[in-house]
């Protein structure tokens, strides 16, 4: 597990903190269109196991969020669940600075606020735990697109959106994997964002096979 900010602590540690002998509350709010676009059977295993975790905790643990990929309907969730209030938030952001008020606020009534996957400003969080460097998924993507295609031709990249700091991370690590050795006949044309909308990544995908034919 990989910390980063100002602090770098144990999983004991930041449980003592989060967890009390009575239960604990935690908000759990997500950036929206991740959970509709999950497959029932992804749906189903992803309660399970927050159920899991619930029963662990002696308490609630609630998964929350808006429908859309948008930031604002993140931010009133939130600003929600903030209310009530749970001992701790967790959340992957959309947009790191967008979501960084009403986390802050949150903080500022004691809530621990915990990151994942995608990280928000580093004062709106207490701490942040990524799954995996950057830096494997990155170069890894450009690795196994190369031996599929023999490390020769045009390759594009859809993205989230263009706020989604773990993607935007990934991304500069398959650039830089393609500056090495044995990526000379391989060409990033584009990189573009389908927002988190099937739809979007759909007609960007289009776009991309009718300017460039031989993708």
């Amino acid at each position: 597990m990989n910390t980063v900010g100002s602090k770098r602590r144990s999983a004991r540690e930041l449980s003592n903190d989060m967890v009390t002998d009575t239960g604990t509350r935690i908000g759990w709010t997500t950036p929206g269109s991740r959970r509709s676009r999950r497959p029932p059977e992804e749906r189903e295993r992803f309660e399970r196991l927050h159920a899991e975790l619930a029963a662990r905790l002696h308490e609630l643990v609630r998964q929350v969020g808006p429908d859309q990929a948008d930031a604002a309907g993140h931010v009133e969730f939130i600003q929600t669940v903030t209310q009530e209030p749970p001992q701790a938030i967790t959340t992957s952001a959309n947009d790191p600075n967008v979501l960084a008020p009403s986390l802050q606020g949150a903080r500022s009534q004691g809530i621990k606020v915990v990151s994942f996957d995608s990280d928000v400003a580093p004062d709106a969080r207490d701490v942040f735990i990524n799954q995996i460097e950057s830096a494997g998924i990155g170069r890894t993507q450009i690795q196994i697109i190369g031996r599929q295609i023999g490390c020769e031709g045009e390759i594009a990249v859809i993205s989230a959106p263009s706020t989604a700091t773990n993607q935007n991370a990934w991304i500069e690590f398959m650039k830089d994997e393609l500056t090495e050795p044995g990526y000379e006949n391989m060409t990033l044309v584009e990189v573009v964002n389908g927002d988190d909308v099937s739809q979007t990544s759909y007609d960007k995908t289009h776009e991309l096979l009718t300017a460039y034919p031989d993708l």
